[in-house]
């Protein structure tokens, strides 16, 4: 019996922290820059091609708990390219749903993006971006079990929670605004620099309290597409985002490698690298790209104070990109644009 309230107990430890790190941060991604539309506003419709969906799927804590997972699915485009003289806009949609833990809280949010991205000078862009989202919340208690259910012989869940749950869902509206600097003095430097403010309005997500609101969350990111040589390609990135007390620093890079194709407008390229989440997590990457179609995947190798409950065993994430036209018809040699 003591054994079963000591394994009762710890379980129960485990998941008050994670759920105070779930109430407290936002869905997010280590392949933040596979996912633009969620990193800034500001993204949207900034790319070299005309039309971009990309699908992101993580599944984080299966080796310890009910593992959360997050899917997102978002399509942008640019608009009006050719008709305004010094720039164009962008537009957007992206919809994302999370799931986590054993209370399967739900996390679902459908966002439009808008953006207008200015052109300075021949080398240089400024981007502002606005997105409007739509957040819906709710989770389940059969799975769950408290205090008052647990008697000398067990757990006995036919006896009342003595809970005062008067709603387990909630819906709010949510809207950010971000920023973009992008510069590009040849063709084989592109540079971009950015900040997005997410939750400006302090959306009410609250069940039983009202009153209780996510706070805004700031992110300040930047990165570079430096082609090497013809046959390699070296991508460094960085991402800093904090929300009230917690904050998060990524930095890492990849690596391209040009494969040699029959055909030589075709785009054949092979990514691997490395990213490190601070005092979290280390995050091996590898991916391909093929004409229109990007893959990537990587792995979160925890390296936190649970990694001894969890035996470094992290999440795994996968991002799929689809852009068209095909790389060799796209204005590459026009638009300064972060290549995710």
């Amino acid at each position: 019996m003591i054994k079963y309230f000591n394994k009762y107990i710890s379980c129960l430890c485990f998941f008050l922290f994670l759920g105070i790190e779930l109430f407290s941060q936002d869905i997010h991604f280590s392949q933040y820059y596979a996912n633009p539309l969620n990193l800034n506003p500001a993204l949207t419709g900034y790319f070299s091609g005309d039309q971009r969906l990309i699908l992101n799927y993580r599944n984080q804590w299966s080796s310890i708990i009910n593992p959360y997972k997050t899917l997102a699915i978002s399509y942008d485009q640019p608009f009006l390219r050719k008709k305004l003289e010094n720039g164009w806009i962008g537009g957007g949609l992206q919809i994302m749903s999370d799931q986590a833990g054993t209370s399967n809280l739900s996390n679902n949010k459908i966002s439009i993006s808008g953006s207008y991205v200015m052109l300075l000078n021949e080398k240089t862009y400024i981007t502002s971006g606005l997105q409007v989202g739509f957040i819906q919340r709710s989770f389940s208690i059969d799975n769950l079990y408290f205090d008052s259910q647990i008697t000398p012989s067990g757990v006995n869940t036919d006896l009342s929670n003595n809970e005062n749950l008067n709603s387990m869902s909630s819906s709010s509206i949510d809207i950010n605004l971000g920023l973009l600097w992008g510069y590009k003095p040849n063709e084989n430097i592109d540079l971009y620099t950015g900040a997005s403010f997410a939750h400006l309005n302090r959306p009410k997500i609250g069940f039983n309290d009202t009153n209780y609101s996510l706070s805004q969350r700031t992110v300040i990111h930047s990165g570079m597409t430096y082609n090497m040589s013809a046959k390699l390609i070296i991508q460094p990135s960085v991402i800093y985002q904090y929300q009230t007390k917690a904050s998060e620093l990524i930095i890492g890079s990849s690596i391209g490698h040009v494969i040699s194709s029959k055909q030589p407008d075709k785009t054949l390229i092979a990514y691997y690298g490395l990213w490190y989440r601070g005092v979290d997590a280390i995050i091996p990457f590898c991916g391909v790209e093929v004409e229109s179609l990007k893959l990537g995947l990587s792995y979160d190798i925890n390296s936190s104070s649970l990694s001894s409950a969890s035996n470094y065993k992290g999440g795994i994430e996968v991002s799929l990109k689809w852009e068209l036209p095909k790389p060799s018809k796209r204005m590459i040699s026009a638009v300064p644009c972060p290549r995710f």
